[in-house]
């Protein structure tokens, strides 16, 4: 009897370990090549049709490295003020000996608890800077995911191509982008004075703070002289960089693909404005409730591009891929959600949304 119930017991723990670690088995054939041959008579498995949507690992450890140090800036944001004007937030606050990383504004907007930093670090040896823009998310995200349920796209954030965000976050970045603007001019009027031969500007944030960095990521494309110097232009010295951490969607399909547009071409932009790079990456993790928020029936859509952390067995364990999520037929392209990442996976939950990798979002700064 003792026996049985031990081993009741066990198998209780396990599970218990599965669920608390939301465990997401992938199969093996993802990381092996799909053979397909003519003297094949079954449909390999993933089915011909899935072959452009499926996961693919990501296999370079410099978008790795640079994902994961994203993720940390957006984490600081959740900081208290003090230890994010000083840069003393522990693991949260990554910075390098001959670069520290100085945050030059702080601002709050208190009645809909807002915030957001904004810091660079120099490498005068290397004539090059980082400044990041960081957005923190919701205080109380358990009753914000339930307000997510019955969002509406009450906004027309470009009437020419029908493109429709939720109001809320849009009055939100607003709201900051006015408290920063003349931070902002006198930060980048600095760094102007420097023989800089490379500049890269981050938008990032987690959670709501990831929906308010996108705007953020739009205006600097869209408004580039709103930002940056003519001189900056000329010599194609910017790269612009969005990444989100467990963002909600945004808007629905026609911001999606305004997005990505921005992002490809940069047809969108009001004046020409050669940047460096643009980059965008929306990291998600295992079955975060959150991005899958507000429902597509609301009809609210993801932008690109996704990339998801999964966890797993063996080589599988914390492994990042990149979600295909733009489908081309012919001349035409087209954004499209990857039901194969984190839309897939069952049982969405919140515990999901409180940490990628080693890093937790949250007050908590050692």
């Amino acid at each position: 009897m003792r026996a049985i119930v031990v081993v009741i017991g066990t198998v209780l723990w396990l599970s218990g370990w599965v669920l608390a670690r939301q465990v997401v088995f992938l199969p093996p054939e993802l990381d092996t090549p799909i053979a397909t041959t003519e003297s094949q008579h079954t449909t390999p498995w993933p089915a011909n049709a899935l072959r452009d949507r499926w996961p693919e690992p990501v296999s370079s450890t410099q978008l790795r490295d640079q994902l994961y140090h994203n993720a940390l800036y957006a984490a600081a944001a959740y900081c208290p003020r003090a230890q994010v004007l000083d840069w003393s937030c522990g693991h949260k606050c990554p910075t390098l000996p001959r670069a520290p990383f100085v945050v030059h504004h702080y601002a709050e907007y208190a009645p809909r608890g807002l915030a957001a930093y904004l810091g660079y670090q120099m490498d005068s040896a290397a004539k090059t800077a980082l400044v990041v823009l960081a957005f923190r998310g919701s205080s109380d995200v358990h009753s914000w995911a339930y307000d997510l349920e019955f969002a509406h796209l009450n906004h027309t954030y470009d009437e020419s191509r029908d493109a429709r965000v939720h109001g809320g976050f849009y009055t939100g970045f607003q709201l900051l982008r006015d408290e920063f603007r003349i931070p902002w001019q006198k930060l980048i009027q600095h760094l102007a004075t420097k023989e800089l031969q490379a500049v890269t500007i981050l938008a990032t944030g987690h959670s709501l703070g990831g929906a308010l960095a996108v705007f953020q990521y739009l205006d600097f494309a869209q408004n580039p002289n709103d930002y940056f110097p003519l001189a900056w232009a000329s010599r194609a010295l910017v790269s612009l960089n969005l990444t989100t951490v467990g963002e909600p969607r945004v808007g629905n399909r026609d911001f999606a693909t305004l997005v990505y547009d921005t992002t490809v071409n940069q047809t969108l932009t009001n004046v020409p404005f050669p940047f460096k790079h643009l980059g965008v990456h929306r990291l998600t993790a295992h079955n975060d409730l959150i991005p899958n928020l507000p429902p597509t029936t609301l009809g609210f859509y993801h932008h690109p591009h996704e990339y998801w952390l999964s966890y797993g067995i063996g080589s599988h364990l914390t492994q990042l891929y990149r979600c295909p999520d733009v489908v081309t037929k012919g001349s035409q392209t087209r954004v499209k959600e990857n039901w194969l990442c984190v839309k897939g996976q069952p049982t969405p939950n919140m515990y999901a949304h409180m940490a990628v990798w080693d890093i937790a979002f949250g007050p908590v700064c050692l």
